[in-house]
């Protein structure tokens, strides 16, 4: 019997913001400028290799008649 908590935890619906709820065809990448850290550049470039640096990315929503090609995206949530 699952115990109240794995129950709320089955309830939880995540809210999205409107763009994510918006088809997949009509959300566009925006690129913005390249991040850089406050402290530790070095460290932190040796511990992420792939990621350190990399620019802010917005979805927008677009008006698109044509089909897009598929994409492979990744999310990094900070605390």
């Amino acid at each position: 019997m699952p115990s109240l908590l794995q129950k709320a935890r089955l309830d939880y619906k995540p809210k999205l913001p409107k763009v994510l709820r918006a088809p997949i065809g009509s959300i566009s990448i925006a690129w913005g400028e390249t991040t850089e850290s406050m402290a530790d550049q070095s460290k932190l470039r040796e511990l992420f290799p792939h990621t350190y640096g990399a620019p802010i990315v917005r979805f927008i929503e677009v008006t698109n008649t044509k089909p897009s090609n598929p994409r492979k995206i990744g999310v990094v949530l900070s605390g």
